[in-house]
Order: structure tokens, then sequence, then C-alpha cells
């Protein structure tokens, strides 16, 4: 579990509360959780490496490539995703990329 954060402060702090809600739940039934990630340089992380840092001098083009593109579906916006995919040929209005999901 965990939400994915999209850098607008108003959609991120509901998500945050809706984090908590589910976090009270757990603890109310004394269900274990875990978040998927606790550092990621996406979307989903709860800490994020420094703009400056050695991994972002050498892998930020790629990362921005990434997101611009919409390389990680699952987190990416479905109506965008689709549209980068036709673009490239991959999908047209009848059929999808192999099943994945778009």
């Amino acid at each position: 579990m965990g939400p994915i954060y999209t850098g607008d402060e108003l959609v991120d702090a509901q998500r945050r509360q809706l984090l908590d809600h589910q976090l009270e739940i757990s603890d109310r039934y004394n269900a274990g959780w875990s978040l998927w990630t606790y550092k990621y340089v996406g979307m989903q992380g709860l800490a994020y490496v420094k703009p400056d840092s050695a991994y972002l001098s050498r892998f930020g083009a790629f990362v921005a490539r990434k997101k611009r593109l919409g390389a990680d579906s699952w987190g990416s916006h479905p109506a965008r995703t689709r549209s980068l995919l036709r673009k490239a040929g991959l999908i047209d209005d009848q059929h999808t990329c192999g099943g994945c999901y778009v």
C-alpha cells in the first residue's frame, strides 16, 4: 500500500491523509502493513533523493525521460500513456500492447 504522489500539494496532502486512515485501520485490527518503497526516485516514496545528488547527476536525464514518456504506466496518467503509445505506433484504438494496462 502507499499513495502515489503527484507534486500537487493539495492532492498529496489528501493522499497522506488517506494513508494515515489506512494505518489507523491496520492498527485498530492489529493488521500488518508495509509501504512498497521508502526512498524512491519516482512518485511513491516518502523520501526523495536530493536534486543535486550523485544519483540524479548521473541518472537525472533518464528519470526525467521516463516521467515524460509515462514509462512507469502503473503510476502514469492512463490518457497520457495511451496517447504516447499511440504516437509511437505501439497501440491503436482496437488493440493494446500485448495485454499491458494502458
